[in-house]
């Protein structure tokens, strides 16, 4: 059988490849008879020395990257590379499905955010991307998503009978059940100036990830507990630092580490020396930081809505994510209280070990392989 994998078309290294690469790493050990193609805009080192085979579809200078991204790529090339490589079954693992061809298709859709949360995008983005989620919906003979509640969300919003919607929890690479060779220490105060102790949260920023919310719960913890913590920030910026402060009196630029985005070691350090994790994000298909932090011991605080109570089970402390005195309480509550906190942390790396990238893969493949 010949599976191809359209795993992003973006400029942007984001969850939805990253996770695309993870699933496709495990299905080749799970069954390497099958031959494996990705078309991607660039080339995976990680991929190279595999049985996968790229096929690159890069983007000619002279077109709009937006265009290339948006329309050429899923909707012309992979077709065309489909006419000329002739898989069985082409799995689009972010959203999209081509509108040409008959090649059979799965598509994964991560989310709804784009219809439950349209503020995310720029208005004429997030119109388009409600167009494309309703025709992959309708296109592709099976959909794969990353939890039951994305699940219903799909199921009611898209209209899609739910026989045709697969959960398929994602996983994470640290902890446990990680395959992930050793990773170098990594000296945090050398590298970003963080001195413990410190509050963590990992992600971009943007409006859904909530974090002038979780700025302003800290702020209080500064000015009415005094605790000593920084407050470390990892990720990419994309709203500009002003906007996320508020009107704070307390001088909090002095106290906030802004890390931008880290390598994989980094990650791991910055999980595994925090005093707690804080990620309460407005709307989440699986939230999978929240999963990665508990794998790696930190005690974490997280929404009580959308996947992540999902998630998390009883291994987090679920707050309001609108509600910033609940999130300061939380934080103080893990911070206070070691016992409780040590707990969490127990709990958090069980719960995280219930979830690998080998489940994933083996309900993929099995998904894939039902509709050809």
């Amino acid at each position: 059988m010949r599976i191809a994998a359209e795993i992003g078309w973006g400029q942007k290294e984001g969850g939805a490849r990253r996770v695309a690469i993870k699933t496709l790493l495990e299905m080749v050990k799970i069954n390497p008879d099958h031959q494996y193609l990705v078309y991607s805009n660039t080339n995976h080192e990680v991929l190279n020395k595999t049985i996968i085979r790229q096929i690159q579809l890069s983007s000619a200078n002279y077109i709009p990257q937006i265009l290339w991204d948006q329309i050429i790529f899923p909707h012309f090339l992979v077709p065309l590379a489909n006419n000329r490589f002739k898989p069985d079954v082409v799995h689009h693992t972010n959203n999209v499905v081509s509108c040409w061809g008959s090649t059979p298709s799965v598509a994964t859709i991560h989310d709804m955010t784009p219809f439950i949360i349209p503020e995310s995008f720029v208005r004429a983005h997030a119109a388009y991307q409600r167009a494309y989620f309703r025709f992959a919906a309708k296109k592709a003979a099976k959909i794969i998503t990353v939890s039951e509640n994305s699940k219903r969300d799909i199921c009611r919003i898209l209209e899609v009978d739910e026989k045709k919607v697969v959960v398929i929890p994602l996983a994470s690479d640290f902890g446990e059940s990680s395959t992930l060779p050793a990773l170098p220490y990594v000296d945090l105060i050398s590298r970003f100036n963080i001195r413990t102790p410190f509050v963590l949260y990992v992600g971009a920023i943007h409006p859904r990830k909530n974090v002038p919310r979780i700025i302003e719960a800290f702020n209080l913890l500064k000015q009415d507990k005094r605790i000593p913590h920084q407050l470390v920030i990892a990720g990419s910026l994309r709203w500009k630092k002003d906007h996320l402060f508020g009107h704070s009196s307390f001088n909090l630029r002095d106290h906030i580490v802004f890390t931008g985005r880290v390598s994989e070691a980094e990650l791991v350090s910055l999980y595994r020396n925090c005093d707690a994790f804080v990620w309460p994000s407005l709307y989440e298909g699986f939230g999978l930081p929240v999963l990665e932090a508990m794998s790696l011991g930190a005690p974490v605080i997280t929404s009580n809505c959308s996947s992540l109570p999902e998630v998390a089970g009883d291994a987090a402390v679920l707050v309001d994510p609108y509600n910033v005195m609940e999130i300061s309480n939380a934080i103080w509550m893990i911070l206070d209280q070691r016992n409780f906190a040590e707990d969490l942390r127990k709990k958090g790396v069980k719960r995280a070990a219930e979830f690998s990238w080998k489940k994933t893969a083996e309900k993929v493949l099995n998904v894939l392989e039902s509709v050809v």
